[in-house]
């Protein structure tokens, strides 16, 4: 299983740069239902994430005011990402051992492609996990199995 296109497939990517309003990002966010955000350059690449952890820390912590910030004072700028034809296992080892709820996933240039998150991979490898049960057994018992029962 491939992060792409087994995981995730034409995303309509939510994007902010880092000069834009937190307020209105996580606005945005919220509009979208979802969880994170990616931050990119005027060259299009990326340059840090947002999630809902980071509006956490900032806001609900620091106490910072979302008026007064922007995208790139509260992103996370060290962005662990995945490349296309990485594997789902090597995407949720990744997030196990670094404790992320969601990765980038990018081009050789740097331009994000995606984002995958722990439920989604999670979705994938729950499926691909059932699959492999199902031919297993299919093949242990031949016609005797009936996956419904």
């Amino acid at each position: 299983m491939r992060v792409m296109p087994d995981v995730i497939h034409d995303q309509n990517l939510l994007i902010a740069n880092p000069g834009d309003n937190a307020r209105q990002v996580a606005k945005a966010m919220v509009e979208r239902q979802i969880s994170s955000i990616l931050v990119l350059d005027d060259m299009g690449k990326l340059t840090g994430i947002i999630t809902e952890r980071d509006f956490t820390r900032c806001f609900a912590v620091q106490g910072v005011d979302p008026d007064r910030t922007t995208a790139g004072d509260i992103m996370t700028t060290e962005v662990e990402t995945l490349a296309p034809d990485d594997s789902a296992f090597a995407a949720l080892e990744l997030m196990e051992l670094r404790n992320f709820r969601h990765l980038p996933v990018v081009d050789d240039a740097g331009k994000p492609l995606g984002i995958v998150s722990i439920r989604d991979l999670y979705a994938v490898v729950t499926r691909e996990s059932r699959d492999v049960l199902v031919k297993t057994q299919t093949y242990l018992f031949d016609d005797r199995y009936n996956p419904d029962m």
